[in-house]
């Protein structure tokens, strides 16, 4: 599954998908999606906290910046 597919699961709160698929792929974390979002950034926009510990204890980059504005999850985050 490509990382467009995952972050479309987490807008849509397909959350049992989104875990299962994580700790299947860890490797997965940092990859950015077609418009340069990352899941972490994904599911800081969702404001789903779970799933937000469940990325970082798997290694995600809290310091990636999105492909347009540069923006990390942390930006995501606020704006939620």
């Amino acid at each position: 599954m490509d990382v467009d597919k995952i972050i479309s699961k987490i807008r849509n709160g397909d959350f049992k998908d989104v875990k299962r698929f994580i700790k299947k792929n860890p490797e997965t974390v940092n990859r950015k999606n077609s418009d340069g979002l990352t899941l972490l950034m994904a599911a800081c926009e969702q404001g789903n906290k779970e799933l937000i510990t469940l990325l970082t204890k798997s290694g995600a980059d809290l310091n990636i910046g999105d492909k347009d504005k540069k923006w990390t999850a942390l930006h995501y985050a606020v704006v939620k």
